[in-house]
């Protein structure tokens, strides 16, 4: 009997896309305009976006991303170290200089921060490319760069927002409709300790039942402590179901082993593990975490103090949180029928 063919996520995290910040001015060989700024053009659509095929990646556009949100970005402290990308506008926080891509590699051509919308304030502006849908509120510190050439602000629809979020909200359901393949063992002595096994080459699955979701749900941030011993194949990945409408992400401390039980990482950015909360409404980081979040239609949001290792995809974010130098970037093929 033959199984049915379905897409299963390459055991590939491709190094570099997630390119870094220049130490020294920029220079652009693009037309500037009389206001200083450049349009987005077919002619540097890829070196913006950092690659030429998206369709390539599981995630799309999103995999190039620290931060990637359909609507608003609103921070109040922190910073993002890799790049981000809001379908609305940023940043409507506080902070009047937020950093981003401080850890990116030096020399980079891709655009730090794309906003679909038309609102571009509070940005720490050195050495930076922007991208920004229309001309609109942008920050006087901005501008000035602009102006003094340090920075590059470029206006023009680089993300369609709307067909990247069809497919991530595709890509979600695809995930949450996997049979499980992984499994998970709880501390008999502490109930936040959680083993789980997987032994698929490219994508291991678990679904968490009502019971194992209480960790998910509950607000209080005392309590709220998982540690992760994750043991699957070396180059695989493992995705967590989350189901509920309201989220509480719990502080983690993950190790990753391979399926022999060696410990290959432990904590970091850039874990090949994914928190796909297809339902979500809205979710709230409690504090530091490890892996990357999808919840492509819930409100996010996190309290200063902590730091998220992996990629947050959301409708939006308001919050203090930092954010990691961090994407979730597999590759994925067709599988042919299996005998």
């Amino acid at each position: 009997m033959k199984n049915k063919t379905i897409k299963k996520i390459v055991s590939v995290l491709t190094s570099g896309l997630i390119l870094g910040s220049a130490g020294s001015a920029i220079l652009s060989h693009s037309a500037k305009n009389e206001d200083g700024t450049i349009n987005v053009s077919e002619d540097n659509r890829a070196e913006l976006l950092g690659i030429s095929e998206k369709d390539e990646y599981f995630l799309g556009t999103a995999s190039q991303f620290s931060v990637f949100l359909h609507d608003d970005f609103a921070a109040y402290g922190s910073d993002c170290e890799g790049r981000l990308a809001a379908g609305g506008n940023a940043n409507l926080g506080d902070p009047i200089s937020y950093s981003v891509g401080a850890r990116l590699e030096e020399g980079t051509k891709v655009a730090q921060i794309v906003v679909g919308g038309d609102t571009l304030t509070n940005f720490q502006p050195q050495d930076k490319r922007f991208v920004m849908g229309k001309k609109g509120n942008v920050s006087q510190g901005i501008l000035s760069h602009v102006a003094d050439g340090q920075t590059e602000l470029y206006v023009g629809k680089l993300i369609d927002f709307d067909a990247e979020f069809s497919l991530l909200r595709e890509r979600s359901r695809y995930l949450a409709a996997q049979i499980p393949n992984a499994t998970l063992e709880i501390n008999e002595y502490y109930d936040h300790g959680w083993t789980i096994k997987g032994t698929d080459d490219n994508l291991n699955v678990l679904t968490l039942t009502p019971e194992q979701m209480k960790i998910f749900d509950m607000g209080d941030v005392e309590s709220n402590n998982l540690q992760l011993d994750i043991m699957i194949p070396e180059g695989s990945y493992l995705v967590i179901n989350v189901p509920g409408k309201e989220v509480f992400m719990p502080r983690t401390n993950m190790k990753i082993y391979d399926e022999n039980g060696v410990l290959i990482r432990q904590g970091g950015e850039n874990m090949p593990v994914l928190y796909n909360l297809t339902e979500a409404e809205k979710f709230k980081y409690t504090g530091s975490i490890q892996g990357s979040t999808l919840a492509p239609d819930a409100y996010a949001s996190g309290d200063e103090g902590g730091h998220v290792a992996g990629a947050t995809i959301a409708k939006s974010f308001s919050g203090g949180i930092q954010f990691g130098y961090s994407a979730f970037n597999p590759k994925y093929l067709d599988v042919t029928e299996e005998e």
